[in-house]
């Protein structure tokens, strides 16, 4: 480490620190930003609640179906809020990795193009230095979302959320036109939706660590 150290004028040693501070913050502040996007979204979602909740408050009853149905809206109304808060997670960084990567691909190229018209022996440990620093972020910008699998889960956990926002909308529209179900098929309703709940529940976190390259595959991609 020592020998490296002295090989390396301090330039070339500072300006990767910089480089890999000036790409943190960008991705953590990106991340921030399309988090709030997403935040901005749900809470529109949490008006249209919030509505529904104050026309079913006036529905207070001691009928059972009604109390039946008003407990299983409030448990799919607390059941689907996770599965937003996960997928608002996956989407901002999976936004964040590929806002990132876009750039540091750039940088790699251009990087690139200049060591490959000067070789790699006659290039400065300056241009050396940086080359591998943005290889390494596009490295790994590319690699962290598919071990991840952002996509996928922004995906499926969105798609559980809008399952369970559909329950609650449906749930709702029997409690507000109850007098129509009343005398037909109100006990089977409540029936399927208790069953549903468990059923539909199913919080995903998945990774796929075979996505890492391994040290013959990054070898591979070097001599390319």
């Amino acid at each position: 480490m020592k020998k490296l150290l002295t090989i390396l004028s301090k330039k070339e040693i500072v300006t990767p620190v910089l480089i890999l501070s000036v790409f943190s913050f960008m991705f953590f502040y990106s991340q921030d930003v399309f988090y709030g996007e997403g935040l901005s979204f749900s809470a529109d979602i949490k008006k249209l609640d919030s509505i529904q909740a104050n026309t079913l408050h006036k529905k207070l009853s001691t009928d059972t179906a009604v109390i039946q149905l008003l407990s299983i809206y409030k448990q799919v109304s607390i059941i689907k809020k996770p599965y937003m808060y996960l997928a608002n997670n996956y989407f901002s960084y999976g936004s964040s990795f590929a806002l990132v990567l876009c750039l540091s691909s750039v940088f790699t190229f251009i990087l690139a193009f200049l060591l490959a018209k000067k070789g790699w022996d006659n290039s400065l440990p300056f241009l050396k230095v940086t080359f591998l620093t943005f290889s390494l972020i596009t490295t790994f910008t590319s690699v962290a979302p598919k071990v991840f699998k952002n996509t996928e889960n922004t995906a499926k956990n969105l798609d559980r959320f809008k399952t369970f926002n559909k329950m609650q909308y449906e749930t709702y529209g029997y409690l507000i036109n109850i007098h129509k179900y009343r005398a037909t098929h109100l006990d089977s309703v409540i029936a399927n939706l208790n069953m549903r709940l468990p059923e539909e529940q199913n919080f995903l976190f998945e990774m796929d660590c075979s996505k890492v390259p391994t040290k013959k595959e990054l070898e591979g991609t070097l001599v390319e």
